[in-house]
């Protein structure tokens, strides 16, 4: 099998052309390039806005549709069945989405 350069650590990573791929070393995923090429190429991960987070938490946080805008699939699955821990954990939100946002290196 061949393998392509991770374009952020320069890992070599075994992938077959044109294959989805994810760096062993630095977790980054990418489609591995068709012919000659060596690299990896990432999509960008998307920018996600703190005050749309709030606004969604506000209206919509019984229902857990903050936490799949975050990116936390699972919690948003738990919350929209037990309408957010029966409201506890909307209000641990308040506090809790500026650390649940992830950061960009």
């Amino acid at each position: 099998m061949p393998s392509v350069t991770c374009f952020s650590c320069g890992a070599q990573v075994a992938a077959n052309p044109g294959a989805l791929i994810r760096c062993p070393r630095c977790g980054n995923t990418g489609i591995a390039p068709v012919g000659p090429q060596a690299v990896v190429v990432h999509a960008p991960r998307p920018r996600r806005s703190i005050l749309l987070a709030y606004v969604l938490w506000f209206f919509f946080g019984l229902f857990g549709v903050h936490r799949f805008y975050m990116g936390h699939t699972a919690m948003g699955i738990v919350y929209l069945l037990t309408g957010a821990l029966c409201g506890l954990g909307w209000l641990l939100d308040l506090f809790l989405i500026p650390f649940s946002m992830g950061s960009d290196e």
